[in-house]
């Protein structure tokens, strides 16, 4: 028997302040670009696969790969908080899981499980020309918080001959970077 169990998800969030903007509180201005792969609920596949008989097989195959990317572009405009100025980039949790089951047992059997998970994020914060001001505190932020991915692959073979094979891999590539060019004037008592 043969199993397999593939997700793909794509997630993009996306804050945009363009040129000539003014954005003016009297109190706190909190600009939060903020991607949650979880959410309350944890991205999960699975795959299971069984074969019972003479001379026979199972094969499981489990694949979920996630792409995700934050992008917060600010361009030459005014931002002025009161008291707090914060400009936040952050993937705030990615929670993934792939399992592959396989269970065969005859005279002769094959057992195969395979689990992958890839991860691939990126965090970006540019700020190009702005004029921030926050008279307490400035917060310029761009942050991975928590990845948490686990591939688990398993095989039950009960057989007098034949092979048993599982391969559980987990990937991760991560990219998180703050551009803020000469033109950016940032006028406060705290930069964080």
């Amino acid at each position: 028997s043969v199993a397999k169990s593939n997700s793909t998800i794509n997630d993009e969030t996306k804050v945009t302040i363009g040129s000539s903007g003014n954005i003016d509180a009297e109190g706190q201005i909190d600009i939060d670009a903020q991607s949650d792969a979880n959410n309350g609920n944890r991205g999960e596949i699975q795959a299971d696969a069984s074969g019972f008989g003479g001379g026979t097989g199972a094969d499981s195959e489990s694949n979920l790969t996630y792409r995700s990317v934050v992008t917060t572009p600010v361009g030459a405009s005014t931002i002025r908080g009161g008291t707090v100025a914060k400009i936040r980039e952050r993937s705030t949790r990615i929670d993934l899981e792939a399992d592959a089951d396989a269970e065969a047992g005859a005279a002769m059997s094959f057992s195969d499980s395979d689990a992958t998970v890839r991860t691939d994020s990126d965090v970006n914060l540019d700020i190009n020309g702005a004029d921030i001001t926050g008279a307490d505190r400035v917060i310029l932020e761009a942050k991975h918080q928590s990845i948490d991915t686990k591939a688990e692959a398993d095989t039950d073979f009960k057989a007098a001959t034949g092979t048993s094979n599982a391969d559980a891999k987990s990937e991760q590539k991560t990219f998180t970077q703050m551009d803020v060019d000469s033109a950016t004037i940032i006028k406060t008592r705290d930069l964080d």
